[in-house]
């Protein structure tokens, strides 16, 4: 079923009478961002899902912003063939790819050219300038047809109308696009105008925090701008649970994990990944693990605290187990509610999230990475709930909620059994012991078989593996 864009969803009435025979009560749903439409999965896991059409084509836009990892301009264009009209558009990128048409304007910004060894230009959003508003699009997906249209992935986006309220989004955003815009210091030229030409547009209802990652070492009060410590001066309130999950296994054990759990409001966390059974029957089999990188030694380290992807009997979630996921996110829970939940680019890593360093008094970033803390106050709800906590919530005890729409069982999350084997997957691949050693729908025993670059990702899933289609009874 087609999604309308989001500005015409605000208001989803939705009836919580459990029992049939008393009266009725409803209540008012919002949404805290939306998943990714994904082909081949059950319509329930669908519900409220947009493409990459409903960010983009809903008016005549006068300039843009794209920012990504990974970008295929072919296929950006064969979506978003308007681009083509639009008088300007600047890429942010770092994947040195330039087959952009003419009013594309692209600037590298891979950190790794300027000394950060690790570094990467990983944000993924968007900025679309129509003629009496802005609209700011966060997402977790690149811009390639796999991302798009295989995987779990999620979009936070808001339009704001012309206006100077002035509001903590606002300074987050500029700030943001004032250290893309200069840094290095090199030719181009947006310089600080871009972040002029944005503060004449009213944030003060946006709907979320933002939390960037800028590279650099940042001390005194510029650390509370980024990364983790950012989250750590944004929400005081806190939950029983901490749930995190990502699409990047690397190294968060020892002091790295205290400092994240801290600035997330206290451990330990409670980590989802999938296992491998679930990534070889996922849509596109193993050709998506390649999308989740991760060495032995790393997730074994983590075993303790390992969460599974699938599981949930709610109809969502349960049809959301078959898209493996890329999205990131963080969320402190209760049994009833969810105090704040974070949704980004920012996988778990001392890249992306920033490393405190020098007895606290500095925080080491190597990534450009951007993210939406989200909570019932930024909101505007009585209540933040997940997807499997709407269903037992009661409608006498608010009069409006907003759900934050995990595609795995968070609440409560679901502890890995001894037999559970979580997925392994590096760039060389590995052995047999590592999967399920059994073929997945297309044939491959392995990604060694599916795409042969890691990031061959463009093509649908029975092109990467050179095998077709069987069918399955989730199809």
């Amino acid at each position: 079923m087609m999604s309308l864009p989001p500005q015409k969803k605000a208001r989803i009435v939705v009836d919580l009478t459990k029992d049939s025979s008393s009266q009725k009560d409803s209540v008012e749903v919002r949404p805290a961002w939306h998943p990714l439409r994904t082909v081949r999965i059950p319509a329930a896991g669908n519900e409220h899902a947009v493409g990459f059409r409903d960010i983009v084509v809903v008016g005549k836009i006068e300039w843009a912003v794209v920012s990504n990892f990974m970008i295929d301009a072919k296929w950006l264009l064969s979506v978003w063939p308007e681009a083509r009209d639009v008088p300007r558009v600047v890429i942010f990128s770092g994947d040195g790819r330039h087959n952009y048409p003419p009013n594309f304007d692209v600037y590298d910004r891979n950190p790794k050219q300027y000394g950060y060894r690790y570094g990467c230009h990983h944000a993924k959003f968007l900025i679309l300038k129509f003629r009496d508003h802005l609209r700011v699009a966060v997402t977790t997906a690149n811009f390639i047809r796999v991302d798009f249209h295989e995987k779990s992935q999620g979009a936070w986006m808001q339009d704001f109308p012309v206006g100077n309220a002035g509001s903590d989004f606002e300074d987050s955003l500029c700030d943001y696009l004032d250290q893309l815009a200069k840094w290095p210091v090199r030719e181009g030229p947006w310089g600080p105008s871009l972040s002029q030409a944005v503060r004449e547009f009213d944030f003060s209802k946006a709907t979320a925090h933002l939390v960037p990652t800028v590279p650099g070492r940042h001390e005194g009060a510029t650390m509370r701008k980024y990364g983790h410590v950012r989250v750590r001066h944004l929400e005081k309130e806190g939950g029983a649970h901490l749930v995190v999950q990502f699409s990047s296994m690397a190294s968060t054990k020892g002091q790295y994990k205290k400092q994240l759990e801290t600035s997330f409001g206290g451990g330990p966390m409670k980590i989802v990944w999938p296992t491998a059974r679930d990534v070889r029957t996922s849509v596109g089999g193993y050709s998506h693990g390649r999308s989740l990188p991760s060495k032995h030694q790393d997730v074994e380290a983590l075993r303790d605290h390992l969460h599974k992807w699938a599981g949930s009997p709610s109809p969502f979630v349960a049809a959301r187990a078959a898209a493996s996921p890329h999205l990131k996110t963080v969320s402190r829970l209760t049994d009833d509610r969810v105090a704040w939940s974070f949704l980004g680019s920012q996988n778990i890593s001392r890249c992306a999230w920033g490393e405190l360093q020098k007895g606290d008094t500095q925080l080491y970033c190597q990534h450009w990475e951007l993210g939406v803390l989200v909570t019932a106050n930024s909101l505007g709800v009585d209540r933040l709930v997940t997807t499997d906590q709407l269903s037992a919530t009661s409608a006498n005890r608010v009069s409006s909620l907003g759900v934050v729409p995990l595609p795995f069982p968070a609440s409560p999350a679901i502890k890995y059994d001894h037999f559970d084997r979580p997925w392994v997957a590096t760039k060389e691949g590995k052995t047999p012991v590592d999967y399920d050693d059994l073929p997945d729908d297309y044939g491959a025993i392995n990604v060694m078989q599916c795409a042969e670059s890691f990031y061959d990702c463009t093509a649908p899933a029975e092109e990467r593996c050179g095998r077709p289609l069987v069918d399955r009874a989730i199809c």
